[in-house]
């Protein structure tokens, strides 16, 4: 992988690549394959578990570093990096293709990793209200003398939901 000369790499954003920062980032890459093929990064990850290294002053991804090093440049902003192996510490950049946000979504439904419906209404475990709930706040903005944000803070929910509901927009069993 580490076809390089001595000369710098010029990445995306106009900073060099030196061997250093190649030899630095190959170092916290374990490349003993596991059983998916991947090669994760060893180094820092953030919260979404992908690989983090400073270089040249700049927090960077480690997949995508791991493109660049093999000469690959995401060649608009609109595009970005997607792990097929959907293994975000993976570093092996034949695990790698580029693609849309959309072509991201797509995936991740083709592979059975997003929802394809927003569950709304008591079918969502985190719904706060139910039919009679919904019912009476209704019937409550309709006899008058209550404001949509005594409502609000009366059943725990937000302000503009409860706007949603009296207006049948909001919310649906």
């Amino acid at each position: 992988m580490s076809g390089h000369t001595d000369a710098p790499f010029v990445g995306r954003w106009g900073y060099h690549l030196t061997k250093k920062d190649e030899e630095r980032f190959w170092g916290q890459v374990d490349r003993t394959t596991t059983p998916d093929g991947c090669w994760p990064f060893t180094g820092y990850r953030n919260r979404k578990g992908y690989g983090r290294l400073w270089i040249n002053g700049r927090m960077r991804l480690a997949h995508h570093v791991a493109l660049e090093l093999v000469g690959f440049i995401i060649p608009a902003e609109f595009l970005q990096v997607l792990h097929r192996c959907d293994n975000p510490p993976c570093c092996r950049q034949s695990h790698m293709k580029i693609g849309t946000s959309q072509d991201d979504t797509d995936d991740k439904v083709s592979k059975g990793r997003q929802a394809t419906v927003k569950i709304r209404g008591v079918l969502n475990g985190r719904s706060r209200l139910d039919p009679a709930k919904v019912e009476t706040i209704r019937r409550l903005y309709a006899a008058g003398g209550i404001s949509q944000r005594a409502l609000a803070r009366r059943f725990g929910i937000s302000h503009p939901q409860i706007g949603r509901i009296i207006r049948g927009e909001g919310w649906n069993p």
